[in-house]
């Protein structure tokens, strides 16, 4: 309500408090109190399984073979290697701490904390109270100032791309888009999206970076780029990866795991799609996400089954696999630019201009263009997996010690992400063949 309200005067409180509505300053708490709510959920969670040890275990170990250790193959994305304490970032979160410290003071620190206050990334009362009570430097001057480097770059990039291309501009406005020709149409969503991927990643780098300074590890964002997605469950988990986590924790496994996985997408999607505002297209979009997220899920399994093993190992497989991710990414443009771009008149006209009859060329050309890149994102990603399996360097992953700092994300290594084992790999939410890994 205070939402709706733009922010809820103090003087409804009592007259007394009417002169600090005249300092409400250019941010209104309203806007990142979705933050601080996942915290205090965080922390009341994290206390309530610290005073009863016995679900604190069910959770860690899983319900119906949701193992916590395999909720993400990259349950630490940073790769941070705690070596003064033995913990990581994963072990920090699973791992109650003492009842003294679920203090009141804590709670305030933990919900307070000025670099991750108003935008995150999202981490858990357990991890982030461990690192103030038992600190550890997480990574080198050398790679924490690469990092920064790298993050001012992106800020640079983002500065020149929004001067120069005004693609929000162009993007609401609609009675434009059917002006455009099917090209156009086509270049500017992909670069909307390009560009909005841009804005997240220099937003939540650089208050991961803040953090770091203050050696608190937080769970890394943006893991790839969003040009290197081709399903849904791979793309929510990269994207907003610290979100995914909590909503992993504090509401998929208690929910039941994998035993109820398709029941659990739909309520899950609604809370996400209200919790990033009380907007109907969010709606939408959380729920065409939930209705992709089920068709997905089910031809994974179904392609992993042992009787389509000798399918899986003919030489035609890998483009039929292309060929269904081809769609799935379009789909995926579509549901995004609908929920956090261009809303839902201007995405209407988007495949309405892409459906003409004359344009139908351009989107063949389009889905052929996606077919060779998912052929390259499936290249990419059984290099990442060798890697992963030899813990060697490799060309495609990162020095341990830029690794270490999170300079470059680590190689994922989820076993669903196999060519011969998952029809489309990588899940944000625990995978029954991942556990025990």
């Amino acid at each position: 309500l205070a939402h709706v309200a733009k922010g809820l005067r103090l003087e409804t409180l009592h007259p007394a408090l009417r002169v600090l509505d005249l300092w409400r300053g250019p941010y209104l708490w309203t806007q990142h109190f979705k933050i601080v709510f996942l915290r205090m959920i965080s922390f009341s969670m994290d206390y309530y399984w610290a005073h009863h040890d016995d679900d604190q275990q069910v959770h860690i170990n899983g319900s119906g073979g949701d193992s916590y250790a395999a909720i993400s193959p990259l349950a630490n994305p940073a790769g941070f290697s705690d070596r003064a304490s033995g913990l990581d970032y994963k072990a920090r979160q699973a791992t109650a701490l003492p009842i003294s410290d679920y203090s009141f003071a804590a709670y305030i620190a933990y919900v307070l904390y000025p670099p991750l206050y108003i935008a995150g990334p999202t981490t858990t009362f357990n991890a982030f109270t461990s690192y103030v009570t038992n600190p550890c430097k997480v990574c080198s001057w050398k790679s924490l100032s690469f990092y920064g480097a790298r993050v001012l770059f992106a800020l640079s990039l983002l500065e020149v791309s929004t001067h120069y291309l005004y693609l929000w501009s162009l993007g609401l406005r609609k009675d434009l888009w059917l002006s455009y020709g099917p090209l156009a149409v086509g270049c500017l969503g992909y670069l909307t999206l390009m560009q909005l991927w841009l804005k997240f990643l220099v937003i939540w780098r650089f208050f991961r970076f803040w953090a770091l300074l203050d050696n608190v590890d937080v769970p890394e964002n943006m893991r790839r780029c969003v040009s290197n997605n081709y399903s849904f469950r791979q793309f929510w988990r990269d994207w907003h990866s610290s979100f995914n986590r909590w909503i992993v924790r504090y509401m998929y496994i208690p929910m039941g795991g994998s035993q109820y996985k398709l029941l659990a997408i739909f309520p899950i999607f609604t809370f996400v799609a209200m919790w990033h505002d009380l907007d109907s297209k969010l709606f939408i979009w959380g729920w065409m996400m939930s209705l992709f997220f089920v068709p997905e899920i089910i031809i994974s399994s179904v392609w992993s089954l042992p009787a389509l093993s000798g399918l899986r190992a003919k030489w035609y497989a890998k483009y039929l696999r292309s060929f269904v991710c081809s769609f799935n990414i379009l789909l995926m443009m579509t549901v995004n630019l609908l929920g956090f771009g261009v809303g839902v008149e201007a995405v209407t006209d988007f495949w309405r201009v892409l459906l003409k009859p004359e344009s139908r060329g351009i989107l063949l050309n389009v889905l052929l263009i996606l077919f060779s890149g998912t052929q390259l994102m499936f290249k990419y990603r059984e290099r990442e997996q060798r890697a992963a399996a030899l813990c060697c360097p490799s060309p495609v992953k990162p020095p341990r010690q830029r690794q270490a700092c999170g300079i470059l994300p680590s190689a994922p290594s989820s076993s669903s992400s196999s060519s011969s084992s998952a029809f489309l790999p990588s899940s944000p939410f625990p995978d029954d063949r991942s556990t025990g890994r």
